[in-house]
């Protein structure tokens, strides 16, 4: 994709680094509390169904923690290149 310098100027700017680092730390909280959580009420869980929701919200909160780590390589990425 290209981007014009103006863009890459807005992409590479402190500001956004500092908001991607920020959101990073705060949705991170988030989905450790939804994975604790998770792993406490498996154990209580009888039916298949419950198990499987619970397989797809810890499999969900991996998915959501990848795509965080994608956006902190990026931010990375770019301060490198400063």
């Amino acid at each position: 994709m290209l981007q014009t310098r103006r863009d890459q100027e807005i992409l590479s700017s402190e500001s956004f680094g500092d908001f991607t680092e920020v959101l990073s730390h705060r949705m991170g909280s988030l989905l450790a509390s939804i994975e604790g959580h998770t792993e406490l009420l498996v154990p209580g869980l009888t039916s298949t169904e419950d198990r499987l929701t619970a397989l797809h919200i810890r499999e969900s909160v991996s998915r959501i923690n990848g795509m965080l780590r994608e956006l902190g390589d990026y931010r990375n990425s770019l301060t490198a290149t400063r």
